[in-house]
C-alpha cells in the first residue's frame, strides 16, 4: 500500500514540470532559430537573384512581407533579450540578501521566473506565426513570380 502524496511530492512534480517546459521551451527556440535564419538566407539570396525579372508589385510586395517578417522575428529576440537580462538582475538582487533570508529570496524569483516564462512563452508563440506567415507569403510571391516569368517570356 502506498501513502497518499504529500505537499512535497506535488512541489517536486510541479518543479519537474516547469523544468521540463523551460527544456522543451529552449529546444524549441534553438530550432526555430536555425531553421528561421536558412529562411532568411534562402529567401534573400533567391529574391537577390532573380528580383529584377519580377514584376515592380511582386518586388515590392515580397519585400514588405519579408520586412514584416523580420522585424516581428527581432521584435521578439528584443523582448527576450530584456526578459533574460531582468531575469540575471533579478537573480543577483535575490542572491545578495541575508543568508537567513536567502531560501525565501530564491522561492520570491523563482515564482517570478515561472510568471513570467509563461508570458513569454505566449509571445514567442505570437511572434512565431507573426514571422512565419508573413515570411511564407514572401516566398510564395517569390515563387509564383518567378514560374510565372518562365511560363510568360
Amino acid at each position: 500500500m502506498t501513502a497518499p502524496p504529500t505537499a512535497n511530492d506535488a512541489i517536486r512534480v510541479f518543479e519537474e514540470l516547469t523544468k521540463f517546459q523551460q527544456q522543451m521551451y529552449d529546444k524549441a527556440s534553438a530550432y526555430i532559430r536555425i531553421i528561421i535564419g536558412l529562411a532568411y538566407a534562402g529567401f534573400f539570396t533567391v529574391w537577390a537573384g532573380t528580383n529584377r525579372y519580377m514584376g515592380r508589385s511582386a518586388v515590392l510586395w515580397s519585400a514588405l512581407l519579408m520586412s514584416l517578417s523580420v522585424m516581428a522575428y527581432v521584435a521578439f529576440e528584443v523582448v527576450q533579450m530584456l526578459f533574460l537580462s531582468l531575469a540575471a538582475l533579478k537573480f543577483s538582487k535575490a542572491a545578495q540578501v541575508n543568508p537567513l533570508n536567502l531560501q525565501a529570496s530564491m522561492e520570491t524569483f523563482r515564482q517570478w521566473e515561472i510568471k513570467s516564462h509563461r508570458r513569454l512563452v505566449g509571445f514567442w508563440f505570437m511572434a512565431i506565426v507573426l514571422s512565419v506567415v508573413p515570411g511564407f507569403a514572401a516566398a510564395c510571391v517569390l515563387v509564383v513570380s518567378f514560374v510565372h516569368r518562365l511560363l510568360r517570356p
